[in-house]
């Protein structure tokens, strides 16, 4: 090999070796990692599988319960900064879809918590924003939360599910499709929600 070609080899590995550094570059600016987020836009609520649906007795539809914390970690405590709750929320099998129309502001806060309740009476509807609130400032939602123990705070069978979300996790013009699935005793139930952060 002459001098010259082993010239050009150098001056094309440097080139190669250039390029692959700014792709990378490039890729980081590009990250969808944005921690700047402002707001989760309500979509929609789906009921891929009600609950009340295992026998010819059960009632064939559900009333459920959707509520959404945000909460900021100051020192040791957990504080709720905002609370979002959507009660009587009806599905059935002829009406298994619901679209919500609101959207929740997002300011400092580090963790998004999701809640689904089934809602069988008024005593539960009034009782299970308190428990949540409860397990929120104990610093429970971090841990897989026990169906038993949700069970004797709510009701038995009620509580379908909770989803916790760092916020730093989150990047703009993400679609948020959230599954809610489970049994209660034989009979198997699954819900969707989606959410879009801004």
């Amino acid at each position: 090999m002459t001098m010259y070609n082993q010239k050009i080899h150098f001056i094309l590995f440097l080139l190669i070796i250039s390029y692959f550094w700014s792709c990378v570059g490039n890729k980081k600016a590009i990250s969808p990692k944005n921690y700047n987020i402002k707001y989760i836009q309500f979509k929609e609520l789906k009921a891929l599988n009600i609950s009340e649906n295992m026998t010819s007795l059960a009632s064939q539809k559900d009333e459920i319960i959707l509520m959404l914390h945000l909460v900021k970690k100051e020192e040791e405590k957990y504080i709720i900064k905002k609370e979002w709750i959507k009660n009587n929320l009806p599905f059935s099998e002829d009406s298994p879809s619901l679209f919500i129309h609101d959207s929740l502001a997002i300011r400092n806060d580090d963790f998004l918590i999701i809640t689904l309740i089934e809602e069988d009476n008024i005593i539960e509807k009034e009782n299970t924003p308190f428990q949540i609130r409860k397990l929120i400032s104990t610093g429970k939602f971090l841990n897989k939360i026990d169906k038993i123990e949700m069970d004797t705070l709510i009701s038995d069978d009620d509580f379908l599910g909770q989803k916790v979300y760092p916020i730093k996790e989150l990047y703009q013009q993400q679609n948020l499709n959230i599954i809610f699935k489970g049994r209660h005793l034989f009979d198997k139930y699954e819900y969707e929600l989606v959410l879009i952060v801004y």
